[in-house]
């Protein structure tokens, strides 16, 4: 099948759904526990963010580490993109993009 990277809020979304149907696992209970407590995002903030970062040429799965990490200023966003490079002005779109979500 398709590997689908899927985003902390659709995880958090999808076990309150589980949640509704039957008990979680301790796993899951731990899961959504954490992402409660740590993760800002809601799914449509997710999606608003992705949105706006669709231009700038980057994997999906390190779109979803910014998504997670929210980074602050360019050292933390550069520690995100590890080996991957972007110009000055695509890096300061980014946090410009993620200043309205903290």
């Amino acid at each position: 099948g398709e590997k689908k990277l899927v985003t902390p809020g659709y995880v958090k979304n999808l076990l309150k759904e589980i949640k509704k149907k039957r008990e979680l696992s301790y796993v899951e209970e731990r899961t959504i526990k954490s992402l409660e407590q740590m993760y800002k995002l809601d799914e449509n903030q997710e999606k608003e963010i992705l949105e706006q970062l669709k231009d700038i040429k980057l994997p999906e799965e390190i779109k979803i580490q910014i998504l997670e990490i929210l980074p602050k200023n360019e050292e933390q966003l550069r520690h995100v993109l590890y080996t991957n490079t972007l110009a000055k002005e695509d890096m300061e779109k980014i946090l410009e993009i993620l200043k309205k979500y903290e």
